[in-house]
């Protein structure tokens, strides 16, 4: 019976170390868990925060309020490029800066927020004819003005 017991000791304690390290194992996972948890709140919150910014930006200027960036209508477009005529080979690259703050241009269906880098492959000022087009600025309240600009 003595060596009966003391088998009985050492087959239980290696079942305890085990019963141990699964514990261990356990904690790592919910530590995993509460990490990627984490990072999904933090990454919803980015998104939204910038749409939530921008909506309750237009709902202070629909209301009507005297924040400089509500009313755009002296609004005026610069464009500047790095380039000679604006032209790298026959790419047209040029930036379009509105004096309204936070508005969005779309200029050949590219929409970008003020200022915007625009660039148009094979453009006609590039290959020596003119071009036109047309630059669109839609403002924070909702207001969106055409501007039409040439390049001989």
């Amino acid at each position: 019976m003595k060596g009966h017991l003391s088998n009985m000791e050492t087959t239980q304690q290696p079942l305890s170390k085990h019963k141990r390290l699964n514990e261990g194992q356990g904690l790592v996972e919910y530590g995993l868990i509460i990490a990627l948890v984490a990072i999904i709140c933090v990454s919803i919150l980015v998104v939204l925060g910038r749409s939530t910014k921008t909506a309750i930006q237009k709902v202070t200027c629909t209301v009507g309020s005297n924040d400089p960036q509500c009313s755009c209508a002296d609004e005026k477009l610069s464009a500047t490029s790095a380039f000679p005529n604006g032209c790298s080979g026959t790419t047209l690259m040029i930036t379009i800066d509105s004096t309204c703050p936070g508005s969005v241009l779309t200029v050949n269906s590219t929409s970008q927020t003020n200022p915007g880098n625009f660039s148009w492959s094979n453009a006609p000022v590039c290959t020596g004819d003119a071009t036109t087009f047309i630059v669109q600025s839609t403002h924070l309240d909702g207001t969106v003005k055409n501007y039409a600009a040439s390049r001989p």
